[in-house]
């Protein structure tokens, strides 16, 4: 069995971490993803304020919608479950196979359903 360089695990971890504390970063990622699905009509991602992102905050387009677990609400705002299961699918594998990109957050409080049919998707990468 090998020895683990714990040193180097540690180092690491600790330029990773930095790099994910950084919100210019996550700007840049979100920009990036942006263009990806840029003339989609499914797809939309909040626009980006780079004059007042910094290190420390991210300020991005403040989006209307309905979160995707809130199934009530989609239903009486006149959404189809299904087709927006199916674009979020699409969205997933174009972003994996297509593009390369990966989401790391996906949760329901980051994705929202914008006028009845568009994804409104809030990056984490």
């Amino acid at each position: 069995m090998e020895a683990i360089n714990l040193l180097g695990v540690v180092e690491e971890f600790g330029r990773t971490i930095n790099q994910e504390l950084d919100f210019r970063h996550e700007a840049a990622n979100v920009i990036r993803f942006s263009h990806y699905f840029e003339g989609d009509p499914d797809i939309y991602v909040p626009k980006v304020f780079q004059e007042f992102t910094t290190e420390k905050i991210l300020v991005e387009e403040f989006i209307e919608g309905v979160k995707v677990s809130e199934m009530e609400a989609l239903l009486s705002s006149g959404s189809d479950p299904v087709e927006l299961a199916k674009k979020g699918l699409r969205l997933v594998f174009d972003q994996i196979f297509t593009h390369g990109f990966f989401h790391a957050d996906p949760h329901p409080g980051n994705i929202f359903i914008k006028d009845k049919h568009l994804i409104a998707s809030l990056i984490t990468v």
